[in-house]
């Protein structure tokens, strides 16, 4: 998985199920396109604790804290 899976990965942020979202912030991670911490912000308010870590951990990877 790539750089050309990031928009599909950023669109499974929209789903309801928290663990889409947390698995999606985490391949976006690790693919490291910094770029999509945009998408990524607003999941630090998330009600789920995982979605919210993860978000956490993807920004600071990505020098955004």
């Amino acid at each position: 998985m790539g750089k050309a899976a990031v928009p599909f990965l950023t669109q499974l942020l929209l789903e309801s199920d928290p663990r889409v979202k947390a698995n999606a912030i985490e391949a976006v991670e690790q693919i490291g396109d910094a770029e999509s911490y945009v998408h990524i912000v607003p999941h630090l308010t998330d009600a789920d604790n995982r979605v919210k870590v993860n978000a956490a951990q993807a920004l600071n990877r990505f020098g955004k804290t």
